[in-house]
């Protein structure tokens, strides 16, 4: 811990670098890439139906050796899909990437994860749809109207852009005043897409288009106009196209939730609430509407967890890195024609008061008591909300507003004013502002952001405040002076600080998104803290549940810090393995010890490393129901670099630290290192150094500065290795090598079969020639002797029949 001037302070460090390798590749400059590790981009289609099996096809990178999908639910299930063995199969034989997956039929309808294992360890997460209704894909080429795929409704249809420029037309008949509900499904599944919907009627007229509705994705409310055929055309709006772009239809009359409010409550009791939406079963009208859609309205009861609950956060879509942050539980309404959407109800420390308008105007503040969360609307467009209370002169408040992190596209914004009273009518009163906030300030990791659009401030009120005094509150939205949502609500805290925060758990490497540890070697778990009312003490996080043979050090998430790394290491003898991880976080705040256990994150998509020294932009990152890490069966690490011994080093503000590190090299790797310190507090000075090919050990300084703030901090390195010989998939090309040589001796035996086979005809062929001359000259002098015979016959008869007439001329003569 790092104590002011002339006390000793404690830099704890990670034991291991993290290498990332740059390896040779076929093209001249040179490229950034990680060692495999299994990635999984896409299961097609995206789903099953309750009680089915269905034939899914997998898509990623370093999908080698895939011969197992992982559930996040234990009721779903798959197997390889298998082929007829072929001419030289031994039995019957795996299809490529394809899987067939079971669903039970006591799995609840909604969205859970699946994962790859394969030869590169076990894969980032995807989603994967459970529905009630049934369900279809797309039929390619559905390219053109008249090529349109059949979509039988209520159901459920799997699609995807397979190409830059792929358009898909489906086609359904309906009857008129049915309201359906069409809900892509493409973001909240993990897709890239960004979805269009368009309606056409038979004449090709277009009737209605949106692209937007929940979440980032497209949800059309049709209300048939007449009975007939009609098209449904769907696309990426950039005409983008691969193996990250795929989407779900569901479409049918079930019910369609919008919002909920207020969309928080008090934590503890089954809290009352409005649930808005369309299709609702005994919904009332509204009032309201949307995209000219009228709105129907219904009353609901959700029971809201308290303590240690608090900590578990599992939604049926998709909750954005932002959003981690918050508690909350879901909320859906079941139908004959089916589950609804689900929406997140918030879970609120202090009592819920709803918003009163008129409150657009300063003489029109509305009263709150303190503490309290208001729920509110930037309804309808250019809309202002104002608040006051009367705090005590010393006492210190948090006022935060949070709306983006409800989903919604808002920018909104906060002004917190002291109004003096004047002393007289006839003078105008005084305002002081002691806030005013826009947007919060960056926090998280690139691996998972946790910066949002929503303002906080923490202030106290001056010494001088006079009792019965009066701070007024301003809320607004930027984005609601064009336009007006009733979707738009926001929660207004207003309370004194409750100091506390939540963790989330991601992979440290964004450009796989999953954790496969090589023997001997390591990887990264990012832990993210989003620190509730100015909490800023020390967080000591450890993990749990690692596979055999794999072991963690604690880390430290420091004052000002809002991240750490646990970096997780493998022993040279470490066994093939998967484990789920816990990760932990323990604290003292202001009202005693608290324990937290971390959510689970995940990025979507990879992003290319950081170059050296410039800083890492986010990517976009959500929630996932696990952490999952995996050990190497077959390889080892190339290089592992052990510093510090993780034990606490202790310097005072302006001291030097001089950091020891060994090197561990196995197999071919020679290669430079070049590494940089991370996890530094501010006021820590260190140059970026190289580890040269021959070094085995060596040390770095870190500097601290009168400006280093006091504090225990875990800090950690990170490098990129240049050049890392690497030999992918030995196993492969063994198994290759040995398939060819057991062809070739194939080959030789059948050649050696056929010459035998040829010889042998030739001598039958030999034989057969002369039998056939032996049965020809047998035939000619058979014939010969047959004529012989019948001349001799014909002779004989000759000479008889002369002597016949020789006797008789005698018999005659006298």
């Amino acid at each position: 811990m790092i104590r002011p001037s002339g006390c000793r302070a404690a830099v704890w460090l990670a034991p291991v670098l993290v290498v990332m390798g740059l390896m040779a590749v076929a093209w001249p400059s040179a490229a950034l890439a990680q060692l495999p590790a299994t990635r999984l981009a896409q299961l097609f289609p995206s789903g099953s139906q309750v009680g089915a099996s269905t034939e899914v096809v997998i898509a990623g990178n370093d999908l080698d050796d895939v011969k197992e999908l992982h559930f996040s639910h234990p009721g779903i299930t798959a197997q390889p899909k298998m082929a007829e063995p072929g001419p030289f199969d031994k039995g019957p034989v795996a299809v490529p990437n394809t899987f067939v997956v079971s669903v039970a039929g006591n799995v609840p309808p909604g969205l859970y994860e699946a994962r790859a294992v394969g030869r590169y360890g076990i894969s980032n997460p995807r989603a994967f749809v459970v529905t009630e209704l049934k369900q279809a894909s797309e039929v390619e080429p559905n390219n053109e109207p008249e090529q349109a795929t059949e979509l039988a409704w209520p159901g459920e249809i799997a699609g995807r852009g397979d190409q830059n420029g792929d358009v898909d037309y489906f086609k359904f008949t309906a009857k008129p005043n049915e309201r359906i509900i069409i809900n892509c499904l493409a973001r909240r599944i993990d897709s890239r897409m960004d979805p269009l919907l368009v309606i056409y009627d038979a004449a090709g007229r277009e009737l209605q288009s949106t692209r937007e509705g929940m979440r980032g994705d497209p949800v059309l409310d049709f209300i048939v106009p007449a009975a007939g055929d009609y098209l449904l055309k769907v696309f990426d709006t950039r005409y983008n196209g691969g193996d990250d772009y795929f989407y779900r239809l569901r479409v049918g009359t079930f019910p369609h939730l919008d919002f909920v409010f207020p969309p928080a409550g008090q934590a503890g009791g089954n809290r009352a609430f409005t649930v808005f939406g369309r299709n609702l079963p005994g919904g009332q009208p509204a009032g309201l509407t949307i995209d000219g859609r009228p709105l129907q309205k219904l009353n609901v009861n959700v029971p809201l967890p308290t303590g240690a609950a608090l900590d578990e956060l599992t939604f049926n879509s998709i909750i954005d890195s932002e959003t981690a942050g918050l508690d909350g539980r879901e909320y859906r309404l079941n139908s004959p024609a089916g589950w609804s959407n689900p929406l997140l109800v918030g879970v609120a420390s202090s009592p819920v008061v709803l918003e009163q308008e008129p409150n657009n105007a300063v003489a029109a503040a509305q009263a709150i008591q303190t503490p309290c969360e208001v729920a509110g609307q930037f309804y309808p467009a250019r809309d202002l909300d104002w608040f006051q209370f009367s705090p005590k002169a010393g006492e210190t408040y948090v006022v935060e507003l949070i709306s983006q992190r409800l989903g919604r596209p808002t920018d909104p914004s906060l002004i917190v004013e002291q109004v003096v009273t004047p002393a007289t009518a006839e003078q105008p009163e005084v305002v002081r502002t002691l806030a005013s906030v826009d947007d919060a300030a960056n926090s998280g990791s690139p691996e998972f952001r946790a910066s949002t659009f929503d303002p906080a401030a923490k202030f106290t009120i001056p010494d001088d405040f006079p009792t019965g005094g009066i701070v007024r509150v301003l809320v607004r939205d930027g984005y609601s002076e064009v336009t007006g949502d009733p979707r738009n609500a926001y929660r207004l805290v207003v309370r004194p600080p409750q100091p506390d925060f939540r963790l989330v758990a991601a992979a440290g490497s964004p450009q796989a998104a999953s954790l496969l540890l090589r023997k001997g070697g390591c990887v990264e778990v990012r832990v993210v803290a989003f620190r509730q009312d100015g909490f800023d003490g020390e967080i000591k996080v450890t993990a749990s549940g690692l596979p055999g043979g794999v072991t963690c050090a604690p880390a430290v998430i420091g004052p000002g810090v809002d991240s750490t790394t646990l970096v997780l290491v493998a022993a040279e003898n470490a066994p093939a393995g998967i484990g789920l991880v816990s990760v932990t976080g323990e604290a003292t705040l202001p009202s005693g010890a608290v324990k937290h256990t971390a959510r689970f994150g995940t990025p979507l998509w990879p992003f290319a490393p950081r170059p050296q020294n410039n800083p890492q932009p986010p990517g976009p990152a959500r929630l996932a129901r696990n952490l999952a890490v995996s050990v190497s069966a077959d390889e080892v690490a190339p290089v592992l670099i052990q510093s510090g011994g993780n034990q606490p080093l202790e310097a005072s503000r302006g001291a030097i630290v001089k950091v020891p590190y060994t090197v561990t090299r196995r197999g071919e790797f020679n290669g430079n290192v070049a590494c940089i310190v991370e996890g530094l507090p501010a006021g820590v000075n260190v140059q970026p150094f190289t580890i040269n090919g021959n070094q085995a050990n060596g040390e770095f300084q870190l500097t601290l500065t009168a400006a280093t703030p006091p504090g225990t901090y875990s800090i950690w390195l990170a490098g990129l290795a240049q050049p890392m010989p690497y030999e992918r998939n030995p196993e492969a090309a063994k198994r290759a090598a040995e398939c060819k040589a057991e062809l070739d001796a194939i080959v030789v035996d059948l050649t050696k079969k056929s010459t035998d086979a040829t010889a042998a005809k030739t001598a039958a062929d030999k034989v057969a020639t002369d039998a056939m001359a032996a049965v020809q000259a047998a035939t000619t002098a058979k014939e010969n002797a047959d004529k012989a015979a019948a001349e001799a016959k014909t002779a004989a008869d000759a000479a008889a029949d002369s002597a016949t007439k020789a006797k008789a001329a005698a018999a005659a003569t006298p």
